[in-house]
């Protein structure tokens, strides 16, 4: 379960707003009752904002760099009836909770159904609403086993440690700057300070490999010429293990990109 759609109708007054000549929608005045439910019931939640002028939306659940649980994100924009548009925001490396989502399905439905200012609430799927199957349901999942994978064999590499330590110094940054910068929770409700992130540390871990090479390189070549050995299979083996930067490089930069269009 992705994404689940209701239809409403709602007593509660326009208000909407003309500043200039941007036409400001209403909702704000009905989501934030949702959401104020919501609150006492003790979720932690994000403040209603503008979504693009496409209406009024929020985030329900764990919020920050490393939580562990998806968010339900929620968007009341105002129709013949009321919409509200929900989905789950599964994030870097977090798989979907259905039994969570749920949850939080159920207690905005009480929240509503108990609040005489709405009226005929309508669950739908996102199939049902519109008409269309899901297209990226499989793809995600496919992307997300493929990254599990990936990362366990990134972790028996010598190098894992120094370019996981990177991305998480980089993220903690971009979680940080862009917060302070644009907003309380900016980094959860947007995906290119994290996809910056992912580029830069693409960059730092290129920039010091091709550092490294240059600097061992000559060191290599006089060694193999002193011992003139053969390597044993042992020291084949480890070889094999130790992938150039620029592997982890490429790997950083298609995540980023697959993460940003996903």
């Amino acid at each position: 379960m992705q994404s689940m759609y209701a239809t409403f109708d709602s007593s509660l007054p326009d208000d909407s707003q003309e500043i200039g000549n941007r036409f400001i929608q209403p909702g704000h005045n009905v989501a934030s009752r949702v959401q104020e439910g919501l609150k006492k019931l003790g979720y932690p939640i994000t403040d209603v904002e503008n979504h693009e002028d496409f209406g009024w939306s929020f985030h329900v659940g764990p919020i920050g760099l490393f939580k562990r649980k998806p968010s339900v994100w929620c968007l009341f924009q105002a129709q013949e009836p009321w919409l509200l548009i929900t989905e789950q925001i599964r994030g870097f490396f977090i798989l979907k909770d259905d039994a969570y989502y749920q949850c939080v399905l159920d207690d905005i439905k009480a929240i509503m159904v108990a609040d005489p200012d709405f009226s005929n609430l309508n669950w739908l799927s996102e199939e049902a609403y519109t008409g269309q199957k899901p297209r990226w349901n499989v793809v995600s999942n496919i992307f997300q086993f493929s990254m599990a994978l990936l990362v366990i064999f990134l972790c028996t590499l010598p190098q894992f440690g120094f370019v996981l330590a990177i991305v998480l110094f980089s993220s903690a940054l971009a979680n940080l700057g862009s917060n302070a910068a644009l907003g309380n929770e900016y980094w959860d409700n947007h995906k290119w300070p994290m996809f910056l992130s992912l580029v830069v540390s693409s960059a730092i871990v290129w920039s010091f490999e091709r550092f490294q090479r240059k600097k061992s390189e000559p060191n290599k070549n006089v060694k193999e010429q002193k011992t003139g050995k053969e390597k044993t299979l042992i020291e084949q083996a480890r070889d094999c293990l130790v992938w150039p930067m620029k592997y982890f490089a490429a790997i950083l930069l298609m995540i980023g990109l697959v993460y940003l269009v996903c």
